[in-house]
């Protein structure tokens, strides 16, 4: 296994597909890899998977949920990426999350290191009034001397009981390199007001317990199928680099 990753490696390096570094290679809240909400025109780096679990609040229908998630990503040749999503959210009574999407890198070769990406993603919300989001999405990085900054359009069709919407907004986030494994970050897209409460803003840490593991805790309000709510709430989680 150890043998083959180094030859997979040594072959994206030839045809310019380097391996998304550990720091910036996270599973967003909702699938994709990302920033908290938000995703990156990173993907997990191959050959490998990358699993993530978090814990938060948010509210739905009026309702303050309890939410737990749990994310696969795997990166596939060419760097394309899949994902999948499991989780329930509860406050007396117990609503599944789950969902699924992908990634595809737009640029085989980055340019001054900037990377664009395309992805896909369906989640939902089951309960006696089901949730669902079906969002597509464009997204550009570039590396910077500390970090990276990322910015993209995003389009989510909301299905929810009684109505569907469409929400069409920018998107932009970036990270900070801090030092010693510890990655600061922060996003933002602005507020659809026929659907959120508040722009989407989330902001966290990540910091390296040991090599592959990664701990996360930050405020987000769009832990509810990416929307913005009306307030922040924290959130704790940690990932694994798999394989």
């Amino acid at each position: 296994m150890r043998a083959a990753s180094v030859i997979a490696a040594a072959v994206m390096m030839a045809a310019g597909l380097k391996p998304a570094s550990p720091a910036w290679a996270y599973p967003s809240l909702h699938g994709p890899t990302g920033l908290v909400a938000l995703p990156t025109a990173e993907t997990a780096g191959f050959p490998g998977f990358d699993a993530a679990v978090d814990l938060t609040k948010a509210q739905v229908g009026g309702e303050e949920l309890d939410i737990r998630t749990g994310r696969l990503v795997a990166c596939l040749p060419l760097n394309w990426e899949v994902w999948a999503l499991v989780g329930d959210a509860s406050n007396g009574e117990d609503r599944k999350l789950r969902g699924f999407g992908g990634k595809m890198p737009l640029l085989r070769v980055p340019i001054a290191g900037f990377r664009i990406a395309a992805g896909l993603g369906w989640e939902e919300l089951a309960n006696s009034g089901d949730y669902r989001a079906l969002t597509g999405y464009l997204v550009g990085t570039q590396p910077l001397p500390m970090g990276r900054v990322h910015v993209g359009f995003m389009s989510i069709s909301l299905d929810r009981p009684g109505r569907t919407d469409t929400i069409v907004q920018p998107f932009a986030g970036a990270e900070l390199d801090a030092g010693k494994g510890t990655v600061l970050l922060a996003e933002l897209r602005p507020r659809d007001s026929t659907v959120e409460d508040n722009s989407v803003f989330s902001a966290a840490l990540r910091k390296q317990l040991s090599k592959g593991v990664w701990f996360e805790v930050g405020t987000t309000n769009a832990a509810s199928l990416g929307l913005g709510g009306k307030d922040q709430k924290m959130f704790v989680g940690v990932r694994a680099k798999l394989g």
